[in-house]
């Protein structure tokens, strides 16, 4: 190596004398720790002994004087830059935590849910009930105008109180009405014959029978009368 080259430590070098500082090591360790391969190893510790940084006794390697001055530099600048670190961290403003951001939720969709086959459509209901409402009022519309007004009055058929046979007029004589009791009760002519000819009391009251013609039967008995006069 020629005299004016400068030499310079190297990383495998400041590691080693970093090793060398807590004390002697052995070569085997030296190898161990280093992980180099042993021809680079010894090339190099044979440059650091000649440097003086090393001294080697036997198997065993030490610091030597110039390693151990150039630990303790490496030392203090490890310890400056540290602290310059430090100082650099204390003086930086305190960083203020990030506002916490609540996760973004999308909002949900309401489900579309299917109505089952079997479900009852209100709607459909409502307007199938309206359309029966309208029928029933259009057919009661109808019958009120097909009836005549004032509407007639039926009168009840009366019959014989005895026989329960109705009462009719006819030109061949026919079966009318011939008599009353004085509780409204009506007899043909036979039937009131058979009465009169029997308790003479009325079917209807109990009362005794007399004769008591309507206006039908009297006017009946007035044409009879006519015809054979």
């Amino acid at each position: 190596m020629s005299a004016g080259k400068r030499f310079t430590l190297t990383k495998f070098d400041k590691d080693l004398l970093g090793y060398l500082s807590d004390g002697p090591s052995s070569r085997r360790e030296l190898l161990a720790k280093t992980r180099v391969a042993e021809s680079e190893f010894d090339k190099r510790i044979k440059k650091l002994k000649a440097k003086k940084y090393v001294v080697l006794d036997g198997d065993g390697i030490a610091l030597g004087v110039g390693g151990y001055n150039k630990s303790r530099q490496l030392d203090a600048a490890a310890r400056r830059k540290e602290t310059k670190k430090e100082r650099v961290m204390v003086s930086l403003p305190e960083a203020k935590p990030a506002p916490k951001q609540e996760p973004k939720t999308e909002p949900v969709k309401p489900e579309r849910v299917e109505a089952p086959a079997n479900a009852i459509d209100l709607a459909e209901i409502l307007k199938q009930a309206s359309e029966r409402m309208r029928e029933q009022k259009g057919v009661q519309q109808k019958s009120i105008e097909k009836e005549p007004w004032p509407p007639k009055r039926v009168q009840p058929k009366e019959s014989c109180e005895l026989c329960k046979g109705e009462f009719f007029l006819s030109v061949k004589g026919g079966h009318p009405k011939y008599g009353h009791c004085f509780c409204g009760a009506a007899y043909h002519k036979d039937c009131y014959e058979a009465v009169m000819g029997g308790d003479k009391h009325c079917v209807r009251c109990g009362r005794k029978l007399e004769l008591y013609l309507d206006k039908e039967s009297e006017e009946a008995v007035h044409s009879i009368r006519d015809v054979f006069d």
